[in-house]
């Protein structure tokens, strides 16, 4: 947003959830395994240190927001393989450019 349509709200900052709070948030609201939500939380913190480092998705903060990561556990993987794939096609979905 420009900064004069900006100047006609107020801006509230807020940090990342603490990883264990991030967890117990995806757990209680979509019902995946406790070991599947730490996975997926511990993948976007190495992809949120992978993003200070690279241009790929330039326009936002992070490469994974809670948002997705709820999205992520919303399509309720049963096995590893599901995780790894519905991860990977939340991340593909997001590509603006065949070189991100």
């Amino acid at each position: 947003m420009s900064r004069a349509f900006r100047n006609r709200f107020f801006e509230l900052r807020v940090d990342e959830a603490p990883e264990s709070e991030l967890k117990t948030i995806i757990v209680n609201a979509s019902r995946i395994a406790p070991p599947f939500a730490e996975s997926m939380v511990k993948v976007a913190a190495e992809l949120r240190r992978a993003r200070q480092a690279s241009d790929v998705f330039a326009g936002g903060s992070s490469f994974v927001t809670t948002r997705d990561l709820l999205r992520w556990a919303s399509r309720t993987p049963s096995t590893w393989q599901e995780l790894g794939s519905y991860g990977f096609m939340l991340l593909a979905e997001r590509l603006r450019s065949p070189s991100e």
